[in-house]
């Protein structure tokens, strides 16, 4: 196997299966502070503690005609899932009310 330039490995990665993609509308990624609407770009970093060490905290919101479903309720669930573990969320918890509404 030989090794590739940038443009070829992307092209590569861009055009592997990403099963479930298709359920995803957008995502945020505070590394880059950009929304994004194409799944095939969500990615997590190497250094995520949520993938490696399972330090992490997972708050699912249904999205339906239009509407996020008791949003205030989840937001009140990861502010207290956070405090619990001793995380920080990268911003205020009022900017990230403001991304979460924004996606």
């Amino acid at each position: 196997m030989k090794a590739v330039d940038a443009h070829t490995y992307l092209a590569a990665l861009l055009a592997a299966p990403r099963p479930g993609s298709e359920n995803v509308l957008a995502f945020y990624d505070h590394r880059v502070g950009h929304i994004c609407t194409d799944a095939s770009l969500l990615l997590l970093p190497l250094d995520d503690h949520i993938c490696h060490r399972g330090d992490g905290l997972f708050e699912s919101i249904s999205y339906r005609q239009g509407r996020l479903l008791s949003f205030e309720q989840h937001l009140a669930r990861l502010r207290d899932g956070a405090a619990a573990l001793g995380i920080t969320p990268p911003c205020s918890w009022d900017e990230l009310r403001a991304i979460i509404l924004d996606v």
